[in-house]
């Protein structure tokens, strides 16, 4: 893709950004006004998200669906948005085999695609495959240096972990491709102890950035950052290392979600809106699609079907994200501040 097609997928992605924030602006209309604006206001998404492996309530799917289906998932999406950013994510230690072709068929459609997650099931062979397919950009979930802490952080193997992503990084090296590999350490009371760890690990092996993020879910008990441990974070949303990614505002997203200590997604809504509502497309394994996971579907695309025409009749799925009461934060959705000031 030359500088020119870059800029213009740039000016594109920001754009459906644009749109899709509209929905907040709800929050300064009267009561009725709202109530109305979330039935048409939930914007266009700017990125598409693909669950090959689980369903819409995180459980593993029964029978996944062909290489067509999520083929014709993408191509309804670029028919409907332009190229848009995809994001692949991985939540076991298998990876589904359709995963480089559905690379590759993005690609072709001149969409960046993003790993994001475990991929402990990443060998040298599908490193090879992932970036031969076009892949030029990974997010690992790395959770601890002890096998019990990654365990309950993110769930899984660690010697798989760590053999997936230096698998990745032999890769690279090995084809000689820009490929972007960043170290993600989800932030629970029971992993911050290991985060220098991780971050030391991070770097030692070659990997290209490290982040702090704050957990999907808050603690089943209110928990509270050692001051150690909040400075380390601090000083990292502020560090002028480029091995350091850590967005602004990712402290006080923690602190936030694990003074909530009851187990519900994010952190209890003070103020202000959704960060992230209307922004994602999330189509998961059993067909189910949506802007937020927590809340039912929006319904269900089947082969022959508009993603355009589902999220739009989707009224329900945007009110209950208009009338949610808690509020999330996700780096790769809302990357500039993490906690904006306003909020």
């Amino acid at each position: 893709m030359n500088s020119i097609d870059r800029l213009s997928l740039n000016l594109r992605y920001a754009a459906r950004r644009t749109c899709a924030e509209k929905v907040r602006l709800r929050k300064f209309l009267p009561e009725p006004a709202r109530q109305a604006s979330c039935l048409v206001r939930q914007g266009r998404p700017a990125r598409l998200v693909l669950d090959l492996a689980r369903g819409w309530k995180g459980l593993p799917s029964v029978e996944p669906h062909s290489l067509d289906f999520w083929r014709q998932v993408v191509l309804s999406a670029v028919e409907w948005l332009g190229p848009v950013p995809v994001t692949i994510l991985v939540r076991s230690t298998r990876i589904s085999v359709h995963v480089p072709d559905i690379v590759r068929f993005a690609r072709r459609l001149e969409c960046p695609v993003l790993l994001l997650g475990q991929c402990e099931g990443i060998s040298e062979e599908l490193a090879l495959s992932l970036i031969d397919a076009g892949l030029r950009s990974t997010r690992i979930f790395f959770g601890g240096v002890s096998p019990g802490v990654y365990a309950e952080t993110v769930g899984g193997d660690l010697p798989g972990a760590a053999g997936a992503l230096l698998s990745l990084l032999e890769a690279r090296d090995a084809r000689g491709a820009p490929l972007g590999v960043l170290v993600d350490f989800p932030c629970l009371p029971v992993s911050a102890r290991e985060l220098r760890g991780v971050e030391g690990w991070a770097r030692q092996v070659g990997a290209d950035a490290f982040q702090v993020t704050p957990p999907l879910r808050a603690p089943v008990a209110a928990s509270y950052l050692d001051p150690e441990t909040a400075a380390a974070i601090k000083s990292m949303e502020t560090s002028r290392d480029p091995f350091h990614y850590t967005t602004p505002g990712t402290l006080r997203a923690i602190e936030s979600i694990w003074a909530a200590g009851d187990g519900e997604p994010g952190a209890v809504r003070r103020a202000g809106y959704c960060p992230v509502g209307g922004i994602r497309l999330d189509v998961r394994a059993d067909g189910n699609l949506g802007a937020c996971p927590y809340k039912p579907p929006v319904g269900k695309f089947q082969k022959g079907m508009s993603l355009r025409d589902l999220w739009n009749g989707g009224m329900g799925h945007f009110r209950a994200i208009a009338n949610c009461q808690r509020i999330c934060y996700h780096p790769v959705m809302k990357p500039g501040t993490l906690f904006p000031s306003r909020l």
